[in-house]
């Protein structure tokens, strides 16, 4: 085909063409068939109607090329490098109407694209030499660090000190020399007399205080010729004096006293009278020896009587004399237990369950030995007396002051105790307890 062939339109390549869109749209689906049939009859008026055909299939895919293996670096450092090819100028293209798509460009030649690629890799290999590449930095897996918030003002920026001055220094100053001393007038030399004369003065003041000390030394002490009495020049030996002798007339015999049975009011006892002692002095050669002093024995109490208190019913009363002939019984040994207690005692002090006999025994052994001329009484006004039981005993407490002779200690000892006491019908001790010491002093 010439050239001028080629510059030809050809109708038929167009209508081919557009017979090719229509059936490229019906078998999209946008045409219908009777419309694909309505304009390919207008495209071939000549040709009778045909039936549309039908979709062709897909084309099947074409493998790729094998990609073509790049020249190693060493035949790029080994070989020069081709100088490249300068392309030609395209050809004019000349317009044509409904003209096809225009031809890809022809796929340049293998020898083409290695000197291509030599060059690119030798501008890489140049700029590398040229500019190392900087270290990239190491990943961080953790967020950076905020600033921590503060709690105090941002400190203001401090004004610009101004640069001290210089301190002068001044030197230092010597001091002044001292003026010079006067000269000292010269001694004068001293004459004989005048040294005797000062001597002589001063030998005569000494002489003056010695004076002076002497005579009021002198005066201090008087003169024992004058102020003492004569002195005999014998004196008469005196007599010895004579020893008095201390004579002790008798004591009457003392009566024994007896005990006599315990009445409702003890009767109290007088107290037993010293007789009097006469010294006589007799005149002997020879001093006596005085007799040791007799100490005087303790003086005998006396038991206190059961006086009544106004207000007293006949059971205090009873009470209180059963309570004094104990107490008259107690102040010397035996004691008779059958008068004052019940046949069986419940308790007495500190024992339980006792008889009179019993009571008698245990006294003698552990009271009346340590425990002498016991007195004893119930204070004023601290009786009380119950109201009579089923059985007809009552019970009555009150504070008791005792006084005894403690012959181990050489004292007098003095207790106060609250005691209680419960009486059978017969106003008999069944029971009698110490429940409480509220005293106890010591007395010469």
């Amino acid at each position: 085909m010439s050239h001028s062939d080629e510059l030809t339109p050809d109708p038929a390549a167009g209508r081919s063409t557009e017979l090719q869109q229509l059936e490229a749209a019906l078998a999209a689906g946008v045409i219908t068939p009777e419309l694909f049939a309505t304009l390919k009859a207008k495209l071939h008026p000549s040709e009778p109607a045909a039936a549309p055909p039908l979709p062709t299939p897909a084309p099947q895919r074409v493998p790729p090329a094998p990609v073509e293996e790049l020249p190693s670096l060493l035949d790029m450092f080994s070989r020069a490098p081709a100088p490249a090819e300068t392309p030609s100028a395209p050809p004019a293209s000349v317009a044509r109407p409904a003209a096809p798509p225009p031809a890809s460009p022809p796929r340049p030649t293998a020898a083409a694209e290695e000197a291509a690629a030599r060059q690119r890799i030798a501008e890489q290999l140049a700029k590398m030499r040229q500019e190392p590449p900087a270290p990239a930095p190491p990943p961080s897996f953790y967020p950076e660090p905020k600033p921590a918030p503060t709690f105090y003002p941002e400190p203001k920026p401090a004004p610009p000190v101004a640069p001290a001055a210089p301190v002068a220094v001044a030197a230092p100053v010597r001091p002044a020399a001292p003026p010079p001393r006067p000269p000292r007038p010269g001694r004068e030399p001293v004459s004989e007399g005048r040294t005797g004369a000062s001597w002589f003065i001063i030998v005569l003041l000494i002489g003056v205080i010695a004076a002076v000390a002497y005579f009021a030394t002198s005066s201090s002490h008087p003169n024992e010729e004058l102020t003492s009495p004569a002195l005999p020049t014998t004196e008469p030996v005196p007599p010895p004096a004579p020893a008095p002798v201390v004579t002790k007339h008798k004591k009457p015999a003392r009566k024994p006293r007896h005990k006599a049975k315990a009445a409702p009011v003890a009767a109290s006892v007088p107290p037993p009278d010293f007789d009097s002692t006469e010294t006589t002095v007799a005149s002997t050669a020879s001093p006596a020896v005085l007799p040791p002093k007799a100490v005087a024995a303790p003086p005998a109490a006396r038991p206190i009587p059961a006086a009544g208190e106004p207000g007293d019913d006949a059971a205090a009363t009873r009470v209180r004399a059963a309570m004094a002939s104990y107490y008259a019984d107690l102040y010397a040994p035996p004691l008779h237990a059958s008068e004052h207690f019940a046949p069986q005692v419940e308790r007495l002090y500190i024992r339980q369950n006792l008889t009179p006999d019993a009571i008698d025994a245990e006294l003698g052994r552990s009271f009346f030995p340590d425990n002498q001329q016991a007195t004893a009484r119930i204070e004023p006004g601290t009786l009380r007396v119950s109201d009579p039981a089923a059985d007809g005993s009552r019970t009555a407490t009150f504070t008791e002051q005792m006084r005894l002779y403690r012959p181990s200690l050489q004292k007098y000892q003095r207790l106060r105790t609250q005691v209680r006491v419960r009486f059978n019908a017969a106003y008999q001790i069944v029971y009698m307890r110490q429940e409480k010491l509220l005293s106890n002093t010591f007395e010469e």
